[in-house]
């Protein structure tokens, strides 16, 4: 049918020394995109990454980038399962005087990092934004978006 199968992976979650070789089984059920969900920021994603190739695994990767803007929004990621977020990124964000902006350019900081790593192809943008409208959060995203595309020339 060339329907492209996607899975998702947890590298922090118990037993994370097993998560790079269910990667290849996954793939060898049919998956060719794996989302990688919060594990910390770009070391550790990388580091997940080159133990899933190590593994054996071919197919592309797709880490989440954590989008926060206030204590709110904060607060919803941290109750996603299996989740990590950096502390200094946390602290970056939180104790800016415009968290707003400040939340955006971490969010674009953390999105250029995972694309270069090799075998990501792609960012998925998580969290609410923002504790606000969802006018408010879409913006935010927009604007994430608008600064990934930016620094990558697309």
């Amino acid at each position: 049918l060339r329907l492209t199968v996607s899975v998702a992976a947890t590298p922090a979650a118990p037993p994370a020394a097993l998560r790079p070789a269910r990667i290849v089984e996954k793939q060898r059920a049919g998956a060719s995109l794996c989302f990688v969900n919060h594990a910390g920021g770009p070391g550790p994603v990388a580091s997940f990454v080159a133990a899933a190739r190590a593994a054996g695994a071919t197919l592309r990767f797709v880490p989440c980038v954590a989008v926060f803007t206030d204590a709110e929004s904060l607060a919803v990621l941290e109750r996603f399962p299996g989740l990590v977020l950096d502390p200094a990124e946390r602290r970056r964000v939180m104790d800016s005087p415009d968290s707003r902006q400040e939340g955006v350019a971490a969010a674009v900081d953390q999105a250029e990092r995972m694309l270069a790593i090799d075998g990501v192809v792609g960012v998925n943008l998580s969290g609410s934004a923002c504790g606000g409208a969802e006018a408010e959060s879409a913006a935010i995203m927009a604007d994430v978006a608008a600064g990934i595309r930016a620094s990558v020339g697309g």
